[in-house]
């Protein structure tokens, strides 16, 4: 029988306390709370968002003295946020080989040119290694190498090259072609000038310059190098000025790194063999300068400490090395380097951001960013890019002794107003599908959108080989934190995690409709019996 009051005994409470609207009250609170969470924890493993797919950049070489064929250490600089150039070394015969690779919004790789040969191909020991490379505008790079010679004369020196791009993103190159950066001389065969690998390192000081550096053993003399290079609009080349010694000591320097810090200054930074408290050690080093117009280098304040043994304990089998730099902003630079302690078979990620206000400049707390098996010799780095003034990822490999490294990681760190670090997110696998990872080099053109390359250990007809893997990765870091906000990624395969985020917050939207109507059959029900 119906009730002609039901309709006011629909507000009368059930047994579970509550007139109906306060049921659609909870179950809108609870959409609310669920959806607001799962949009929360989208965004924050979206701080670094893998895009596309992991994509072979180089194509086979025809090797003539083996079944293998050797692609590895590769370099890259962002041209602009989805153009990126890739050097890298390759083997058997030896040159530096280079493309430039162009990415979708959604981050695919869509087009990778023809790579195209730097230098001259030379059979071992003669050969060219190690590339690094900088941009100076949108259509001109710079390609520098290491060029080794054999064991008896050892006159190894450091190589460069103007590499233009055109529209169409082919490399062209500008005469003169490949010039010499550093000079030397062997006048007897004790007076060998000897490089370490993965020495050279360059930056772009405004358009117009390149400073490269890079370590050198003269006989018994140790010395960090750097030399200005000119670059004139037409591409021509001038060396104005002879090199310069950043560091002179008879102890083992090693690998230095530059940084532009604005368009008159550098810093570069180097680790340096040491006796502390009667142990030997290595340690970290910095220096900066300002660069005038006729490429002259003018030092400004001292040495000064980027690792100290306050942070490590003291032991010989315990050294900082492979340093790398990165320019936060015009005041704030940070820099990463490996500690490696052979005997207990670990190393660690270490990170500092040091102030520029100061001269010299002063180094502000370090952090421990990963503690692995052992990740490295001192041939390798921890490669950092800038992610803007409040953050950066920096990459390693992981290891066991004896053997190459087997994965690449990368972290994301952010640093707040006050220069104090913390880890934005778990360490990302940056070499995740094809398992042997190492030599990492990371790229980033505005803090937004970043380019990751690799080498990769594949067997191929039943030979190992090395080959060059990218991929690119959208970074959703901002000065409040983790940005809250969807990226703009119109593309399906850009916004497939908003996406799969949607799905689940229709699915709570089901729930909470579905709950509403068991309530309203519940009440009906009463008011029928009542």
């Amino acid at each position: 029988m119906t009730n002609r009051n039901g309709g006011m005994r629909l507000w009368k409470r059930t047994h579970l306390g509550l007139p109906p609207a306060g049921y659609i009250v909870v179950a809108c609170t609870l959409l609310w709370s669920i959806s607001d969470s799962v949009v929360a924890q989208s965004v924050e493993e979206r701080v670094t968002q893998k895009l596309g797919t992991e994509t072979k950049l180089n194509t086979a070489v025809a090797d003539t003295e083996n079944s293998q064929e050797l692609q590895f250490s590769p370099a890259v600089a962002a041209i602009n946020s989805d153009t990126f150039i890739v050097t890298w070394t390759s083997y058997r015969p030896a040159a530096i080989m280079a493309k430039v690779v162009r990415a979708a919004r959604n981050g695919s790789v869509t087009h990778t040119f023809d790579e195209v040969q730097i230098s001259v191909r030379e059979f071992s020991p003669n050969g060219a290694w190690h590339p690094a490379v900088a941009v100076l505008s949108p259509n001109r790079t710079y390609i520098a190498w290491q060029h080794h010679t054999s064991p008896s004369t050892r006159e190894d020196r450091i190589d460069g090259r103007v590499v233009e791009i055109n529209a169409s993103g082919h490399i062209t190159f500008p005469s003169p072609g490949v010039h010499q950066v550093s000079v030397f001389t062997a006048t007897t065969t004790t007076r060998k000038y000897v490089i370490h690998p993965q020495s050279v390192s360059i930056t772009a000081v405004g358009r117009t310059a390149i400073v490269a550096t890079w370590d050198a053993v003269i006989g018994t003399s140790k010395r960090v190098m750097a030399r200005a290079v000119q670059i004139h609009p037409n591409g021509q080349v001038s060396l104005p000025q002879p090199p310069f010694i950043v560091y002179s000591d008879a102890a083992i320097l090693a690998r230095p790194y530059v940084v532009s810090v604005d368009s008159i200054s550098i810093l570069v930074a180097w680790d340096r063999s040491e006796t502390l408290n009667g142990v030997g050690v290595h340690n970290v080093y910095g220096q900066r300068y300002g660069i005038d117009a006729s490429g002259d280098a003018i030092a400004q304040g001292g040495t000064f400490g980027v690792s100290t043994n306050d942070d490590v304990a003291v032991a010989n089998s315990a050294n900082n090395t492979g340093v790398t730099i990165a320019t936060l902003s015009a005041d704030r630079v940070v820099a990463a380097w490996i500690r490696n302690d052979i005997d207990a078979n670990l190393s660690e990620i270490w990170t500092r951001v040091i102030d520029l206000t100061d001269t010299p400049p002063t180094a502000g707390s370090s952090l421990l960013v990963a503690t692995v098996p052992i990740t490295a010799s001192w041939d390798q780095l921890a490669p950092l890019v800038a992610l803007g003034p409040n953050g950066f990822m920096i990459s390693w490999s992981e290891a066991t002794m004896p053997g190459p490294p087997n994965r690449a990681f990368g972290q994301v760190v952010y640093v707040n107003a006050s220069g104090e670090q913390s880890l934005a997110q778990d360490a990302l696998n940056i070499s995740a599908l094809l398992t042997v990872g190492w030599d990492t080099t990371l790229a980033s053109y505005n803090g937004t959108r970043m380019f990751a390359a690799w080498t990769v250990t594949e067997v191929v007809s039943g030979a190992a080989t090395f080959n060059i893997y990218g991929q690119v990765y959208d970074i959703n870091l901002t000065a409040a934190g983790f940005e809250e906000t969807a990226l703009d990624t119109p593309d399906d395969a850009d916004s497939s995690s908003s996406t799969t985020t949607w799905i689940i917050v229709g699915v709570v939207a089901g729930v909470a409709v579905l709950i509403l109507v068991v309530v309203g059959v519940m009440c009906v029900q009463r008011r029928e019996r009542t």
